[in-house]
């Protein structure tokens, strides 16, 4: 896993329609989620929670305040429930609100619950019309969709979303690793898959994980090629000394490489 939590939080400012809400509301409320921008990007939590918080006692159609306000209380250290009753929120007054869809399925995937990430992702891929995200989100989109995939092991759903991504967007490292990673557990690839995490190592050459995974694949392959998984997990202990043998291989070339770090 390589993605980090990418949350949208500042575009559009949208209110739901309500009779009961003055136009005059409905404007103080935009302006202060506008400059409220402003101090989420200078991480400015507290004083951007104020103008959030009047935003929507102003007009609590905001659907765009609870979602700037839901990424504030994640960056805040709120509890999970906390920041996605307030993702929720936005959703429910605008269901197609796609800067939240996408918002929530980052949140999802970065909690490692990667069912919902998926229905997430789903719902706004779905989307008749998509106004707000941006391409380069929507390869993210397809990107962390795959790699929930890939952790459910439904590996063919996985690959089809990372060769999407990848198609979009080339030179994405963790896709690249992702698909290799595929490849290896579905159908034992190991010369794609070593192209793969090479492939993701040149673009990134401090990728610890695609050292091991082309490492496993090197030692696993017929025939094995001992020196050249060696020389990767080598690197990827001088990369990361704590890591972990996410692949868990039990490899004796890596429990070496370790111990040879410490000595």
């Amino acid at each position: 896993m390589k993605h980090p939590l990418i949350i949208a939080f500042f575009t559009f400012i949208g209110c739901g329609q309500s009779n009961t809400i003055s136009d005059s509301q409905k404007m103080q409320s935009v302006e202060l989620t506008i400059r409220s921008k402003e101090l989420l990007q200078k991480k400015s939590l507290d004083s951007a929670a104020i103008l959030l918080k009047t935003a929507i006692e102003l007009d609590p159609n905001n659907y765009t305040a609870y979602n700037n306000r839901a990424y504030l209380k994640f960056k805040d250290g709120h509890s999970p429930g906390d920041v996605l009753a307030d993702y929720k929120k936005s959703l429910e007054i605008k269901p197609d609100y796609d800067i939240a869809l996408f918002s929530i399925a980052n949140f999802y995937f970065h909690n490692k619950d990667y069912a919902n990430a998926i229905e997430y992702a789903n719902q706004l891929l779905n989307l008749n019309k998509r106004t707000e995200v941006t391409s380069s989100e929507i390869q993210h989109i397809y990107s962390i969709r795959g790699e929930s995939y890939k952790y459910s092991q439904d590996y063919g759903k996985a690959i089809s979303d990372l060769r999407k991504a990848l198609q979009m967007n080339p030179k994405d490292a963790g896709a690249n690793k992702e698909l290799g990673d595929c490849l290896y557990y579905d159908s034992k690839n190991m010369d794609l898959a070593i192209q793969l995490y090479t492939k993701a190592i040149n673009l990134d050459s401090m990728y610890y994980q695609a050292f091991l995974g082309r490492a496993q694949c090197y030692e696993n392959k017929s025939p094995a090629d001992v020196e050249a998984a060696r020389m990767d997990y080598q690197r990827a202990v001088e990369i990361n000394p704590d890591l972990e043998d996410i692949y868990d291989t039990k490899s004796a070339l890596l429990i070496a490489a370790k111990q040879k770090l410490r000595n």
